[in-house]
C-alpha cells in the first residue's frame, strides 16, 4: 500500500521504515493502519516520518470511533476479560495463555490479546495505549488521591 503511495505522491518517504514503524502500533490491525495512513495524508501535512507516525498514533487514541467504542463496552461487559487486561497492563502480572480458558479465547476473538513468549500480551501497541488510558481514567474516577500505571506518552515515545 505503501508503495503504491509512494510511486503516486513522491513523498521520498522510507517505506520499509514506515512499514515496520507503523507495524510497531498496529501488529498488522487493518482498521488502525488505515487510520495512521489517513491522518498522516490528511492531516499531518504528509508527514511520512517516524515522527509523523508517532503523531498520527497520538491522534488515532484519542479518536473516538466505533472500533474503541466496542473495546470499552467489551471491557465493561466483561469484568473477566476487564480484569484480565488490567491484571497484564496495570498490575504487571504475567498470565498463562491457554485458548482453553474462555476469557483468554474471548480476549483472542476479540483482537486483544495474544499469545507471546511470556503469555499473554495485548495484541497491539494501539489498544495497549487505549486500554492504559482507559483502565487509568477509571481508577482516577475511583480514586482520585491515587493514580497508577504508565502515561501514553512512556508508551508513544518508548520510555
Amino acid at each position: 500500500m505503501l508503495a503504491e503511495y509512494e510511486a503516486d505522491h513522491h513523498t521520498g518517504m522510507d517505506i520499509v521504515g514506515i512499514s515496520e514503524e507503523i507495524h510497531q502500533y498496529t501488529s498488522g490491525y487493518p482498521f488502525l493502519v488505515s487510520s495512521i495512513c489517513k491522518y498522516i495524508d490528511e492531516e499531518l501535512d504528509r508527514e511520512w516520518t517516524i515522527n509523523g507516525v508517532r503523531q498520527a498514533v497520538q491522534v488515532l487514541v484519542k479518536e473516538k470511533n466505533t472500533l474503541f467504542d466496542d473495546l470499552s463496552k467489551n471491557l465493561e461487559n466483561n469484568k473477566e476479560l476487564y480484569d484480565l487486561i488490567y491484571d497484564i497492563l496495570i498490575i504487571g502480572r504475567k498470565r498463562t495463555f491457554t485458548i482453553d480458558n474462555p476469557t483468554i479465547e474471548l480476549g483472542v476473538r476479540y483482537g486483544y490479546i495474544k499469545q507471546s513468549e511470556q503469555g499473554i500480551m495485548v495484541s497491539n501497541k494501539v489498544f495497549e495505549i487505549r486500554m492504559c488510558n482507559y483502565f487509568i481514567s477509571k481508577d482516577e474516577s475511583l480514586n482520585p488521591n491515587q493514580v497508577k500505571g504508565v502515561l501514553q506518552h512512556d508508551i508513544v515515545e518508548g520510555g
